[in-house]
């Protein structure tokens, strides 16, 4: 698979420089005529200019240019195990159009200051974690539902002229079309800061809802994009818990999630920390890499914390593990139904038990 990766790269590099994979004006040159070891070169050298396609200049943000040599050079990393998957090339592809494309959402209104949102007919994520207890969300659709979330806050950070940080991201600013698909609301808090800047001047006015503050931003009054990251962990995490960010103990006291997931996790007791509604629904390697993503969003130092694009490539990955485990799952099932086809026992054939795992492999 990851040949193929390494294929799609040399691809990626003809459309951004408009050259062929071998070039035989340049068959004495070898570094020159391989058009991957020529952008590799160039890349490494900070010369991206020297193999855009001019006739692309102009025509495209030269931070989308910019990204799109970075996800080409990933591809054709010497190593395989260097190269990234194809559901995370899809993903920071994605965010390269996203930022190249006008969003849906927002339009420029000279005279006025107002917010116009699309009707939404399945009401908020808030709405269904916790007032819709018999109409609970499938794991699929709640992954689904994370990565458009982020989308969206990748399209605040970069796809515009300014910066926004949302300031305000809670399980009811998520407002859920008739595709399901996730409408990021609730600005009237956000914060603009000027381009290539992501964070604001120490002691601003920080507007966020208890238990999605970011503990960093709360002692030194600096809010930055990674504030909204830990706020948008604080979501991942209420997506696998069914909890709200503060819980209500036996003892009538509030404790909050992110401390209550930490604990849990360190005692390795996850049939404690995933919706009792999930259980068993989640593929366990899936159940691994989101947990790591939800992990690292809610530690405390901000740098500590991945960006919202490193995010999404991970919540790609997560929901490509998902959907594999489901496929086998689906497969198993069909033949447990039929395994007495003909009078035969397909169990004479091997382990029916162990099917997922055959399949898998």
């Amino acid at each position: 698979m990851k040949s193929d990766v390494y294929a799609f790269g040399v691809v990626l590099l003809e459309v951004l420089c408009g050259r062929p994979a071998v070039d035989l004006r340049y068959e004495d040159d070898d570094d020159r005529s391989s058009l991957a070891l020529w952008a590799q070169q160039c890349i490494k050298r900070g010369a991206l200019d020297k193999i855009v396609d001019p006739s692309l200049m102009g025509q495209i943000s030269s931070n989308s240019l910019e990204l799109f040599g970075e996800i080409a050079n990933k591809c054709i990393h010497s190593h395989p195990r260097g190269r990234p998957t194809m559901a995370e090339v899809v993903a920071s592809l994605e965010l390269v159009l996203a930022s190249e494309q006008d969003h849906l959402n927002a339009r420029e209104c000279k005279d006025e200051l107002i917010l116009v949102y699309e009707f939404t007919p399945h009401g908020s994520l808030y709405d269904h974690l916790y007032t819709r207890k018999n109409d609970s969300l499938p794991w699929k659709k709640r992954l689904e539902i994370g990565i458009g979330v982020a989308r969206g806050l990748h399209y605040l950070y970069s796809g515009i002229k300014q910066t926004i940080i949302h300031q305000n991201l809670n399980a009811s600013a998520i407002l859920l079309d008739e595709n399901w698909e996730a409408k990021l609301v609730g600005f009237e808090y956000s914060t603009i800061v000027p381009t290539n800047i992501s964070r604001t001047s120490p002691k601003n006015i920080v507007r966020c809802q208890v238990g999605y503050l970011d503990p960093e931003c709360l002692e030194s009054g600096i809010l930055t994009v990674k504030s909204d990251v830990y706020s948008f962990g604080v979501i991942l995490l209420e997506l696998l818990c069914g909890r709200k960010p503060m819980i209500v103990s036996q003892d009538e006291d509030k404790v909050n999630l992110v401390r209550w997931f930490k604990t849990n996790l360190e005692l390795d007791v996850m049939d404690q920390i995933v919706d009792p509604c999930l259980m068993d629904k989640i593929a366990p390697e899936c159940l691994k890499e989101y947990v790591n993503i939800a992990t690292n969003c809610v530690r405390d130092e901000g740098i500590e914390r991945p960006t919202i694009e490193d995010v999404l490539g991970s919540l790609g990955s997560a929901l490509q593990l998902q959907q594999n485990w489901e496929y086998s799952k689906k497969l198993c099932d069909e033949i447990d139904k039929n395994r007495d086809v003909g009078g035969m026992s397909f169990v004479s054939l091997g382990d029916s038990d162990n099917c997922s795992s055959n399949l898998a492999r």
